[in-house]
């Protein structure tokens, strides 16, 4: 970096790299989801104490699950981002001329596991960046920090009654990591059971009548089962370019995730890039947007409303029971002891 560089005074690590020209070019941004972050609802203590990150994890899952930001203003509006950084990343993707957008993000952007850090603990923010990044050609996020591999898709959500999705939407690949898995520590048994418990937003491939309609290039997106990895790993991306530039889908993009032994694990199988200035098929509606599901959606409500319930009828049937025994002890007594005046 060079000493006069605007990246060594702006607040924060966020940077750009591009590969290439156009109509052959890759624009990678990196995002700092660190500087300017705010603290949580219940703020992390993560690094304070012993066993500190299990705290936060339950932290977090109870702002999730009871849906605190919509009860705390001062929740609802805290930020991923600072306002300048936001500032360079529209103008970067205003300026781009490229055909290919690979956004990394330190922290998963789609998840809906409410346990791990996310975009999803600061929903309008997350609403702000899939708004922003949504009209971009070829978009892939890239993400990782939780210690297993994910493969996301904005729309798997939205229409989760579909065993197999008619086409993709905004994809996320998440690879963490080469050194920890999340099945390494004390409560790695717990790992899986979480990722399954909270799939909604995770990729399910797409249906191969697809290759027919240029959607996908090929049929391995639909053979990796629950597109998740516990082990570790890491990831490719692969880019083919079409060698005809006049085609209306000038390339593929394919992502893989491998296993510390090389073999691919996860792959989001070859999508066509589509060009700047046409409807790019990762697209997603504005109504569509705002259905794309997050992590805090009060998912814990119900559960304890019920649990509630409960507690309440059991401590009124016991506050009843009770004051009937006393009612039949007072009976007992006044039948047992004598009447004096008879005696009398």
């Amino acid at each position: 970096t060079s000493s006069n560089s605007s990246r060594r005074s702006r607040p924060g690590l966020y940077s750009s790299v591009s590969f290439g020209t156009a109509p052959r070019k890759v624009l990678t941004i990196f995002l700092d989801t660190r500087w300017g972050r705010d603290r949580h609802c219940i703020p992390s203590i993560a690094a304070s104490i012993p066993f500190g990150a299990v705290i936060s994890c339950v932290t977090r899952w109870i702002t999730a699950g009871f849906n605190l930001p919509a009860i705390f203003a001062s929740c609802h509006t805290r930020k991923m981002l600072n306002e300048e950084q936001w500032k360079w990343l529209e103008e970067e993707i205003s300026n781009s001329d490229a055909q290919v957008h690979v956004i990394v993000s330190s922290v998963q952007v789609l998840t809906t596991n409410p346990v791990v850090e996310s975009w999803g603990h600061f929903p309008e923010e997350r609403d702000r960046l899939l708004r922003l990044l949504n009209k971009l050609p070829g978009l892939l996020l890239i993400s990782g920090d939780v210690h297993h591999a994910d493969v996301l898709d904005a729309l798997a959500g939205i229409y989760p009654q579909q065993r197999q999705q008619r086409i993709h939407g905004i994809i996320e690949v998440t690879s963490s990591g080469l050194t920890h898995s999340c099945v390494g520590p004390f409560y790695g048994a717990l790992c899986a059971p979480i990722l399954r418990a909270f799939a909604t937003n995770r990729f399910r491939g797409v249906t191969l009548d697809n290759r027919q309609r240029g959607e996908v290039g090929d049929s391995s997106i639909a053979n990796h089962g629950e597109y998740f990895y516990t082990g570790r790993n890491y990831g490719t991306i692969d880019i083919a370019w079409a060698e005809d530039e006049s085609t209306r889908n000038i390339g593929t993009v394919k992502v893989n995730v491998h296993s510390d032994t090389r073999h691919i694990v996860l792959s989001t199988g070859a999508i066509y890039i589509g060009k700047r200035g046409t409807t790019a098929r990762n697209h997603l509606k504005n109504d569509e947007l705002s259905r794309v599901r997050g992590c805090v959606d009060g998912h814990l409500r119900p559960v304890s409303e019920k649990m509630l319930l409960v507690i309440v009828i059991l401590c009124f049937s016991w506050i009843v029971r009770r004051r009937n025994d006393r009612s039949s002890d007072r009976s007992t007594i006044s039948v047992l002891v004598p009447n004096k005046e008879k005696r009398a």
